[in-house]
């Protein structure tokens, strides 16, 4: 039986294992100083220019928005184990890691400004006492700041909670003090005054960094945030109100001045100190993921992340050099609200969801979480609508650019979620809709034996769709050839390879006892919904041992009523030459089908500016000048941009090749299997009669449709 010791906390600290915190110290405390570190610079007389009462709905608008998007997080967290990052964690396994680290470097920005204007708020408070310049007191105070969090966490945080206390004693001085009348500034509209107070109710995601770092992080987080929020709210409802009745100066309202100013700069101090401790560690969550700074995790834990708290020390130091962080400010508050707003936002789209995964122990309504979210926006907007836009841009830049260093995403987000839901929707909603020839399009099969190489036959397909058809690539494998097991090892490696290629297109693996009859399973039995492939795309046969197999597909198709392209060369590459379209009116469905063709691929760049040309032949003079008419009528009503040309011959396959000998592609219609009774023999002399043509499409139409309604 294996035992299982249990350290005590001198062992543990003893093999360098930090000891674990609970929900006061670790997120409790360090939200809550964060939050109230914004006494040293609230402008208090012009919030309450305009008295309490104006205030109290801006004061509730605020708390509104913050105690909706506590509850949303807290969904978040008590739906999965939570590591550390918090916000960052929460973010980037809901929406992906890309989304997730832009937010999160925002968010870490964020924590920087804020740890700089903290220490600056009270460094210009004490300079005035030890008669040293604020910029040279700054940078002693945030060197000395450093050194608390580097050598102890509990230490810093112990700290916190006596700041807090001395915090408490000194508002509540202000019972004592007499009555001054409200501020004599000028009244400031709402949405300034708003602006300049929400920052104070911003700090609950400063409590939730120390996520990796709690003895039992999903309830120490919930209880610690809720408690964060009421408790401050209940402070700055307090604290506003007799303000108001005091010309809204807090340190001369106050019967000992001193005493609640050194609280207001030692909360300063300890919310920068609180920066000091949430900053690196989701610098630490962001490094561990790989995709940037991963060189920041050596020598570091998510419990001691020692060179994030390095370079967060340095950027903090330089934002200082670079005296006017200020006007960072406004940028500050948008981080806080695209964050806020996100955090609400992937709460409400897996409730919405509503995937098995999703089992929150503390449940928020959707329509709750994305009511936070609009509500957001508008506040944004109102707040300053070219800053939100500046940082909704900036966001989705920085979302661009780590796209190409993620590569496949490592965690389980919620796109395929969101994704599934609407296609869920979209797939029913077109099952009970009438099939309409406006909106056809090839939808393409494509069976290939290099199933896992970027061949010519799926380069010519993506120029066919344009990325508007559906596109799988289907690999038929003989029963016994490989185990079963491996199939989805096959399929990974295909969908890779297209990936990497950057080819849109679905992958089917089907097992059978031969090519014949894997091919006819995916005719009948592959659908997606009721999206199913409409058009075959072969290349031509290159082994004449697999000949008959060959002619027998092109039979099941046709039973299938699947139209045909078989593809002869690499019909993608760029050549000189035009499209010549052969024409033939005993098969008018082939020739409505090559047309469809050619509008399609004259819709992509490699074959946009080439002529096309529909030829054809005729036995006798009069009949070939009706032909060349009906010929531009039928062009001029497909709005294709073509000329007619009609020959005066007898219509063989050698006097194609003659005239189309410098075409770049030939397009030319073949019998479907239902129209001889030898089609191998006619098949074949129709590959042989045509060999000098180097490029050429063939096209069988054999889907039940009218083609000519969707030319019309």
């Amino acid at each position: 039986m294996k035992s299982t010791t249990v350290l005590p906390n001198a062992a543990r600290r003893a093999a360098g294992e930090k000891r674990k915190i609970g929900a006061f110290f670790g997120v409790f405390v360090p939200g809550i100083i964060t939050m109230l570190g914004s006494l040293v610079y609230l402008p208090y007389e012009t919030i309450l220019s305009r008295g309490f009462s104006f205030f109290a709905p801006i004061f509730l608008l605020g708390m509104v928005i913050t105690l909706i998007t506590t509850f949303s997080l807290s969904s978040a967290i008590s739906n999965r184990k939570m590591e550390g990052g918090g916000v960052y964690f929460v973010l980037s396994r809901s929406f992906g890691i890309e989304i997730g680290t832009s937010i999160g470097i925002f968010l870490y920005i964020a924590e920087a400004v804020a740890l700089v204007l903290c220490v600056m708020g009270a460094a210009n408070m004490l300079a005035p006492m030890v008669g040293i310049m604020p910029e040279t007191l700054g940078i002693f105070v945030m060197i000395l700041l450093f050194i608390l969090a580097l050598l102890s966490r509990d230490l810093a945080l112990r700290a916190q909670f006596l700041i807090f206390c001395l915090l408490l004693v000194g508002i509540s001085t202000l019972f004592f003090s007499p009555d001054t009348g409200p501020s004599n500034l000028s009244p400031q509209p709402f949405w300034t005054i708003f602006a300049l107070f929400y920052p104070a109710l911003a700090g609950v995601e400063t409590g939730v960094s120390f996520s990796g770092d709690l003895k039992d992080p999903a309830p120490s987080l919930i209880r610690g945030s809720f408690a964060t929020v009421i408790v401050a709210g209940v402070i700055y409802a307090i604290l506003f109100y007799f303000l108001s009745h005091k010309q809204g100066n807090l340190f001369a309202a106050s019967p000992f001045p001193l005493l609640i100013k050194g609280a207001a700069i030692a909360a300063s101090l300890s919310s920068a100190l609180g920066a000091f401790l949430s900053a690196p560690r989701i610098l630490h969550a962001i490094a561990k993921d790989k995709i940037v700074f991963p060189w920041l995790t050596k020598y570091s834990t998510v419990e001691d992340p020692r060179l994030s708290l390095v370079f967060t020390f340095g950027l903090c130091y330089a934002f200082l050099l670079f005296g006017s962080i200020e006007v960072l400010i406004p940028f500050l508050a948008m981080v806080f609200f695209i964050v806020y707003g996100m955090i609400n936002l992937a709460a409400a789209i897996e409730d919405f969801v509503g995937a098995p995964s999703w089992r929150p122990t503390l449940r928020t309504s959707w329509k709750v979480s994305i009511f936070a979210v609009l509500l957001i926006l508008f506040v944004m907007f109102k707040v300053d609508l070219e800053v939100s836009l500046i940082a909704l841009v900036l966001l989705m830049v920085m979302t661009r650019l780590l796209r190409g260093r993620s590569g496949r995403s490592r965690f389980d987000d919620l796109r395929q979620s969101i994704l599934f839901s609407l296609a869920r929707r979209v797939i029913y909603k077109l099952s009970f809709m009438p099939p309409s020839m406006r909106s056809w399009r090839p939808n393409l099969l494509i069976l290939s034996e290099n199933a896992s190489q970027k061949s010519p036959l799926v380069r010519f397909s993506e120029m066919l769709t344009n990325r508007r058809g559906f596109l799988t690539l289907a690999s038929v494998i003989r029963e016994g050839s490989v185990p079963i097991a491996s199939l989805d090892r096959w399929t990974a490696v295909i969908r890779e390879n297209l990936r990497k290629n950057h080819v849109e297109a679905l992958v089917e693996v089907a097992l059978a006892e031969s090519l014949a009859e894997g091919f006819k399973s995916l005719l009948s039995n592959y659908t997606l919904g009721c999206i199913e492939p409409n058009t075959v795309l072969l290349g031509e046969c290159q082994n004449p041992a697999h000949f008959e197999g060959y002619v027998k597909l092109l039979k099941i198709a046709s039973e299938a009523k699947k139209n045909v392209i078989i593809v002869r060369g690499d019909a993608g590459k760029s050549r000189d030459g035009d499209i010549d379209v052969w024409w033939d009116d005993r098969r008018r469905k082939n020739a409505s089908f090559s047309i469809l063709l050619t509008l399609l691929l004259k819709q992509n760049a490699r074959f946009y500016r080439k002529n096309v040309l529909v030829k054809s032949f005729a036995k006798s003079r009069v009949a070939q000048e009706e032909k060349r008419q009906y010929l531009a009528q039928f062009i001029d009503k497909a709005r294709l941009k073509a000329f007619g040309v009609v020959y005066e011959k007898e219509a063989l396959l050698s006097e194609i090749c003659l005239l189309s000998s410098g075409a770049d592609l030939v397009i030319l219609g073949l019998k479907a299997p239902s129209e001889t009774e030898d089609y191998a023999a006619y098949f074949k002399g129709v590959m042989e009669g045509t060999s000098s043509l180097p490029h050429v499409i063939f096209v069988i139409a054999n889907e039940t449709v009218d083609l000519d309604n969707i030319l019309a």
